[in-house]
């Protein structure tokens, strides 16, 4: 795991950021413009920890963990794939990029507001 502990979110300030809500019983997204994205069970769990931790840098460790495996025999790979084809999906489904921004060898933010519905 990576030196880092988290902290706030680079970039654009609050008021200007997209706004995004999940769903946890539907297991969507959905946008402002109600656009929505279904979700699997481990995209939600995704979310489920955006939520839990807002404003915050999630390593990819700590994702890995969350999805329920060991993060030393885990291809790290998996996990690109899932957030490449959920921001795939999100983009062909509302037009509109998702924010989930990649951080460079350590995790994932999520650039938008985010609340559960």
């Amino acid at each position: 795991m990576s030196g880092r502990t988290g902290g706030d979110r680079p970039g654009v300030a609050a008021a200007r950021r997209p706004r995004l809500a999940a769903a946890s019983k539907e297991h969507c997204l959905s946008s402002p413009e109600g656009q929505r994205c279904a979700l699997s069970p481990m995209e939600m769990t995704l979310f489920d920890l955006l939520f839990r931790q807002p404003d915050q840098e999630l390593c990819r460790e700590v994702l890995v963990t969350a999805l329920g495996h060991d993060w030393l025999h885990y291809d790290v790979r998996r996990l690109e794939k899932l957030v490449s084809r959920l921001r795939q999906r999100w983009q062909t489904e509302t037009g509109q990029p998702l924010p989930l921004k990649t951080l460079h060898r350590y995790g994932y933010c999520f650039g938008a507001e985010i609340h559960r519905v």
